[in-house]
């Protein structure tokens, strides 16, 4: 799998302003926030079903009340790719 391309990953994150590209240039990551710690359980939940279905799976990051989802694909060496672009806005839809 190849790194996309540097115009579609900015377009991207363009019309998903919540994503940002990791300052290591490795991932898109956003951070969401909940009312309480179940809640962001829930997201976590809901996140890996979609994860499963793509079978493209993001590191979670999970504190109280919020939730960090960091996406690369390690198959590409770690970096964004298609796959990301495609998980990331699954998740948005879901959101």
């Amino acid at each position: 799998m190849a790194t996309l391309d540097s115009a579609v990953l900015q377009e991207f994150l363009r019309n998903h302003a919540q994503w940002e590209f990791s300052s290591d240039a490795t991932s898109i990551e956003r951070i969401f926030q909940f009312r309480s710690y179940m809640e962001g359980i829930d997201f976590v939940t809901k996140v890996a079903h979609i994860a499963e279905e793509l079978d493209h799976h993001p590191q979670m990051i999970v504190d109280w009340a919020k939730v960090t989802v960091r996406a690369s694909t390690h198959d590409a060496g770690g970096t964004v790719t298609e796959k990301d672009i495609a998980l990331a806005a699954a998740i948005d839809a879901m959101v």
